[in-house]
C-alpha cells in the first residue's frame, strides 16, 4: 500500500532514493513507509493512508487523537451518508479525494487520521487561526454541489481525475 501511495504522491521520484550515500538509496518501500502515515480504522479495522509524515504541528498528529477518531475514507464516507463520489469503479476507495473540511479546495492533507485540509487551511490550523470559509455556490471552484464547510465530502477518484487531465 505504501509503495503504491508513494507513486501516486510522487514520493518515488525523491532525490533521497537516488543518492548512494542516503539510507533510503534504491529502497522505495522503506522510504514510502517513512514518508506515509498509515492508521488502523477504528470502524472496519483495515489500514488506511492518513497523510504524509511532514506535519509539524503536534496537535494534528495521531498521538494526540482519540483512537475513535481514526476512521478511513471509506468509513468516513459511509458515516456521512456516502456524501459525494465515494467509490471508483476502477480503483475502489483507495484514491478518493476529499474536499477540504474548511473551504472549497481539494484536500491535500489528511491529518490525525480524521481531518482533510487544503494547503492554506492546513497552514491556518498550524497557526491556530483556522476558520470555516463560506462557499460561493455556483461559482465554487470545485464545480460540484457540496455541504457547507465543517463537513467531510468525497470528490471522487483523484487518480482517474489525474489520468483524465493528462490525456487532455
Amino acid at each position: 500500500m505504501a509503495v503504491e501511495r508513494a507513486k501516486y504522491e510522487g514520493i518515488d521520484k525523491h532525490d533521497r532514493l537516488k543518492n548512494p550515500d542516503d539510507h533510503f538509496y534504491n529502497n522505495l518501500e522503506a522510504y514510502a513507509m517513512f514518508k506515509c502515515a498509515y492508521y488502523q480504522c477504528y470502524n472496519c479495522k483495515e489500514p488506511y493512508f492518513g497523510g504524509l509524515n511532514d506535519c509539524e504541528n503536534d496537535a494534528l498528529r495521531a498521538a494526540d487523537t482519540n483512537i475513535k477518531d481514526l476512521i478511513c475514507g471509506k468509513c468516513v464516507a459511509e458515516i456521512n451518508g456516502n456524501a459525494g463520489i465515494t467509490k471508483c469503479e476502477k480503483h475502489g476507495t483507495k484514491y478518493i479525494d476529499f474536499k477540504c473540511r474548511y473551504c472549497c479546495s481539494v484536500a491535500l492533507f489528511f491529518c490525525g487520521g480524521k481531518t482533510h485540509y487544503c494547503d492554506s487551511c492546513h497552514n491556518d490550523a498550524i497557526a491556530k487561526r483556522l476558520k470555516n470559509k463560506d462557499c460561493h455556490g455556483k461559482d465554487c471552484p470545485l464545480g460540484v454541489k457540496h455541504p457547507p464547510a465543517g463537513s467531510e465530502f468525497a470528490l471522487g477518484c483523484g487518480l482517474c481525475r489525474s489520468q483524465k487531465f493528462i490525456k487532455q
